[in-house]
Protein backbone atom coordinates (compact mmCIF):
# COMPACT_ATOMS: atom_id res chain seq x y z
CA UNK A 1 0.00 0.00 0.00
CA UNK A 2 2.92 2.58 0.36
CA UNK A 3 2.79 3.58 -3.36
CA UNK A 4 -0.61 3.71 -3.64
CA UNK A 5 -3.53 6.47 -2.38
CA UNK A 6 -5.67 5.18 0.26
CA UNK A 7 -9.67 6.54 -0.23
CA UNK A 8 -11.15 7.68 2.99
CA UNK A 9 -14.87 8.20 3.53
CA UNK A 10 -17.57 8.70 5.96
CA UNK A 11 -19.53 10.56 3.71
CA UNK A 12 -19.53 12.75 0.77
CA UNK A 13 -18.67 15.87 3.21
CA UNK A 14 -15.34 14.33 4.52
CA UNK A 15 -13.76 12.45 1.58
CA UNK A 16 -10.36 11.93 1.56
CA UNK A 17 -7.26 11.00 -0.30
CA UNK A 18 -4.69 10.20 1.46
CA UNK A 19 -0.94 9.81 -0.44
CA UNK A 20 2.18 8.15 -0.09
CA UNK A 21 4.03 8.14 2.27
CA UNK A 22 1.53 7.19 4.50
CA UNK A 23 2.22 4.09 7.47
CA UNK A 24 -0.04 2.11 9.59
CA UNK A 25 0.57 2.34 13.21
CA UNK A 26 -1.51 -1.00 15.13
CA UNK A 27 -2.60 -0.31 18.54
CA UNK A 28 -5.06 -1.82 20.96
CA UNK A 29 -7.66 0.64 20.61
CA UNK A 30 -5.69 2.88 19.11
CA UNK A 31 -4.67 1.93 15.46
CA UNK A 32 -4.18 4.82 12.72
CA UNK A 33 -2.93 5.78 9.26
CA UNK A 34 -0.29 8.48 9.64
CA UNK A 35 0.12 10.43 6.21
CA UNK A 36 3.31 12.77 5.99
CA UNK A 37 4.74 15.74 3.64
CA UNK A 38 7.73 17.57 3.57
CA UNK A 39 7.88 21.16 4.19
CA UNK A 40 11.49 21.89 4.40
CA UNK A 41 13.22 20.75 7.16
CA UNK A 42 9.82 19.65 8.73
CA UNK A 43 7.10 17.21 8.40
CA UNK A 44 3.36 18.08 7.89
CA UNK A 45 1.77 14.78 9.60
CA UNK A 46 -1.85 13.78 9.58
CA UNK A 47 -3.12 11.11 11.86
CA UNK A 48 -6.33 9.37 10.59
CA UNK A 49 -8.62 6.78 12.37
CA UNK A 50 -8.51 3.30 10.87
CA UNK A 51 -11.98 4.65 8.96
CA UNK A 52 -10.41 7.46 7.75
CA UNK A 53 -11.62 10.18 9.90
CA UNK A 54 -9.02 12.85 10.25
CA UNK A 55 -7.90 13.36 14.36
CA UNK A 56 -4.87 15.64 14.57
CA UNK A 57 -2.73 17.54 11.72
CA UNK A 58 0.06 19.64 12.34
CA UNK A 59 3.63 20.71 11.83
CA UNK A 60 6.18 18.62 13.35
CA UNK A 61 9.95 19.50 13.82
CA UNK A 62 12.60 16.55 14.36
CA UNK A 63 14.26 16.63 18.19
CA UNK A 64 17.49 15.83 16.59
CA UNK A 65 18.39 13.57 13.23
CA UNK A 66 15.64 14.68 10.43
CA UNK A 67 13.94 11.88 8.27
CA UNK A 68 14.79 11.37 4.89
CA UNK A 69 11.03 10.45 3.07
CA UNK A 70 12.56 9.20 0.13
CA UNK A 71 13.79 6.65 2.32
CA UNK A 72 12.52 3.42 4.15
CA UNK A 73 11.03 4.03 7.15
CA UNK A 74 8.45 2.98 10.15
CA UNK A 75 6.33 4.61 12.72
CA UNK A 76 6.64 2.77 16.46
CA UNK A 77 5.56 4.60 19.96
CA UNK A 78 5.19 6.57 21.20
CA UNK A 79 2.98 8.39 18.22
CA UNK A 80 -0.16 10.49 19.15
CA UNK A 81 -0.92 14.30 17.98
CA UNK A 82 1.85 15.96 20.01
CA UNK A 83 4.69 13.65 19.31
CA UNK A 84 5.55 11.35 16.75
CA UNK A 85 8.08 8.38 16.76
CA UNK A 86 9.81 6.79 13.62
CA UNK A 87 13.06 4.52 12.93
CA UNK A 88 15.06 4.74 10.12
CA UNK A 89 18.10 2.93 9.37
CA UNK A 90 17.51 1.78 13.35
CA UNK A 91 18.25 4.86 14.16
CA UNK A 92 14.62 6.29 16.25
CA UNK A 93 13.51 9.73 15.20
CA UNK A 94 11.65 12.13 16.91
CA UNK A 95 9.07 14.90 15.92
CA UNK A 96 7.50 17.09 17.68
CA UNK A 97 4.64 19.49 17.15
CA UNK A 98 5.34 22.88 16.59
CA UNK A 99 1.76 24.04 15.60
Amino acid sequence: MENKAYRTAHSESDTEIITSPKKWLYGLGASAWFAFRQIGQQLHIRRYSPEGKLECTGIFKAHHKRLELADPFAITYPSHCAKVTLVQNGEELIYLCQQ
